[in-house]
């Protein structure tokens, strides 16, 4: 009887020193978490990253609607690339190509090319629209975008 005893107060110790060790476990992985934290806050201020928002104004058409689109601009070093997010809706029965492109313009009002975005929306239906124009812009030679003079040219087929 007092074995039986003995040996359910051993397995109440043991299970007693298992959480303990849980618990320092537990304090030893958040430490490591915030250190790696903070190195990876640090590497991102370190590496030059610049990222910036432009909100596009919405694109409504008898065949298709483009909405909430916006530009990030993520600049790494001198090069930017130019990353096309939102949404597109598809209202006829035949799938559409659109592509969009946005002028370029230096510091002296020179135009330079374009940021360009294609995707194909099938017929009826909604689709994200995530693509990336990389290493499009040059930010250091004071290039920008004009978003109002973007065009939209739809393919049928």
């Amino acid at each position: 009887m007092q074995y039986l005893q003995i040996g359910k107060l051993a397995t109440l110790v043991a299970f007693s020193l298992s959480l303990a060790a849980c618990a320092e476990l537990t304090n030893g992985l958040q430490a490591v978490n915030t250190t790696l934290a903070g190195i990876n806050s640090g590497t991102n201020s370190s590496s030059g990253t610049a990222t910036t928002t432009i909100a596009m104004p919405d694109k409504v058409t008898s065949q298709y609607e483009v909405r909430n689109l916006r530009l990030t601009q993520e600049t790494v070093s001198d090069l930017t690339s130019v990353h096309f997010k939102g949404q597109a809706y598809n209202k006829t029965k035949k799938n559409l190509r659109i592509s969009i492109k946005v002028p370029i313009y230096d510091q002296k009002g020179n135009h330079g090319g374009y940021v360009r975005s294609e995707f194909t929306i099938p017929p009826n239906e909604r689709i994200g629209i995530d693509t990336s124009d990389p290493y499009s812009i040059n930010l250091s030679k004071g290039e920008k975008l004009n978003t109002t003079k973007a065009t939209y040219r739809v393919d049928v087929f």
